[in-house]
């Protein structure tokens, strides 16, 4: 199946040599809710300004369609974006900014204002239809820049980071609207953000960008899972990144001498680490119940709230984490003794 958006090594440099896109190489399909995570700086935002055509690229090409778009105007592209501002006109009704697309793009005023509705609904605002946008919170103005954004039925939709200014509970009640309104649409959604329980929680792929090139781009389960690289596993969720010794074709981490996971070391590099995700260890007061694999440490922290507990330890010298669910059900403190078991069937290997 042919891609609905193609990137083909595009990349875009800035004054002063900086490098804000190198290379880049992206396809995404019909229907496809795509994430660009990263740190500020990392290109996302350049990326896509760059598919929307406010950027031109220095090389490479965008694709919509099967059609070369790379010197194609933002207002002839086959999309919309919405951006974190929500950008709407204050002077105008609710209906009267979502119609201005379509009147603008020669539809009469009355088929206009119709659509305007229908878009309303869509999002559950066609009741607020003649209030101005002065007059609503932040999360209905968020969905009044969707009502316009989709009013003119776009193949592809950008949204820059739209629900960054929302409080943290109608952040993720937005979340779940806007996905269910990308599936009820069938729009291709390219979502910018750097919360990355917001990309693991709405998209069906999140393409991970560092420094101006992806690093990895996979569904969230792959990304969390099996990093391949130590930006990504550093940079989504919490991770242990333990050093490794070499014996040969074996593996051990060097804080423990145990062996560093169940992947054959022989087809690995030299310098390899060891992630194991903190909710993967597991933690007693005492050294029966768990298989021979046990190890005696130190707790140096307890941060417990509410939903899950973290525990902070040092084994020979290593600082490790652990996560529990629910509250401090061994009841630790700083400057306990405890033991862990690093399981190695977790371990995953990345080049250090």
């Amino acid at each position: 199946m042919d891609a609905l958006l193609s990137v083909r090594n595009v990349s875009k440099t800035f004054q002063r040599n900086f490098k804000a896109l190198d290379n880049i190489n992206l396809e995404v399909q019909q229907g496809e809710f795509v994430a660009l995570l990263g740190p500020s700086g990392c290109g996302k935002t350049t990326l896509l300004a760059t598919l929307a055509g406010f950027l031109q690229p220095d090389a490479g090409e965008v694709h919509i369609e099967g059609r070369n778009v790379t010197r194609m105007p933002p207002h002839r592209r086959p999309l919309n974006t919405v951006f974190q501002s929500y950008a709407l006109f204050p002077h105008m009704t609710v209906l009267d900014n979502v119609a201005y697309g379509p009147m603008r793009a020669g539809v009469r005023k009355p088929q206009a204002r119709e659509r305007a509705r229908e878009s309303l609904k869509m999002v559950s605002l066609d009741h607020l239809a003649d209030r101005y946008p002065a007059q609503m919170s932040g999360g209905q103005r968020q969905r009044v820049a969707l009502a316009r954004a989709i009013v003119n039925q776009p193949r592809l939709l950008l949204l820059d980071e739209p629900l960054s200014a929302l409080d943290l509970k109608l952040r993720k009640r937005m979340q779940l609207e806007l996905k269910a309104l990308q599936e009820k649409l069938e729009i291709s959604f390219i979502f910018v953000t750097h919360d990355q329980e917001e990309a693991m929680a709405m998209a069906d792929r999140i393409v991970v960008m560092n420094q101006g090139v992806i690093e990895q781009a996979g569904t969230s389960g792959d990304i969390y899972k099996m990093p391949r690289s130590r930006f990504v596993a550093d940079f989504i969720g919490d991770a242990n990144l333990l050093e490794c010794d070499r014996d040969g074709s074996r593996l051990s981490l060097r804080c423990c001498g145990q062996p560093a996971g169940a992947l054959d070391a022989a087809s690995a590099g030299r310098d390899m680490l060891a992630m194991l995700r903190p909710e993967d260890i597991q933690l007693s007061r005492t050294p029966s119940g768990l298989d021979p694999m046990l190890h005696a440490a130190k707790v140096t922290g307890v941060v417990s709230i509410g939903s899950h507990t973290t525990v902070y330890l040092d084994l020979n010298g290593t600082a490790i984490e652990a996560r529990r669910l629910g509250a401090n059900d061994l009841g630790l403190n700083r400057g306990d003794d405890v033991y862990l078991h690093l399981p190695a069937d977790r371990i995953h290997l990345i080049e250090a």
